[in-house]
């Protein structure tokens, strides 16, 4: 869930951390109620932003790749 604990969930949409981790479980068969999710949904955003670590991880690009790119671009729009 976006590098997310279960009680930040659980605050978020205002259900108790032992829910949430009932539903994060591989090994319970609790899936959620709809209400949970669309609250959930609603706070995601917010959740995201206040993160201590990025989820997702970009590599860098080369210096050479990026001036290749930009003398394209330059060469198109002329």
């Amino acid at each position: 869930m976006f590098g997310l604990g279960p009680t930040a969930i659980a605050k978020a949409a205002g259900v108790s951390q032992p829910y949430v981790s009932r539903i994060l479980s591989d090994n319970d068969p609790i899936v959620g109620n709809p209400e949970f999710y669309r609250r959930l949904e609603g706070k995601l955003g917010v959740l995201i932003e206040s993160r201590s670590a990025q989820f997702f991880r970009v590599s860098p690009s080369s210096i050479r790749r990026i001036e290749n790119a930009v003398e394209l671009a330059s060469s198109v729009s002329s």
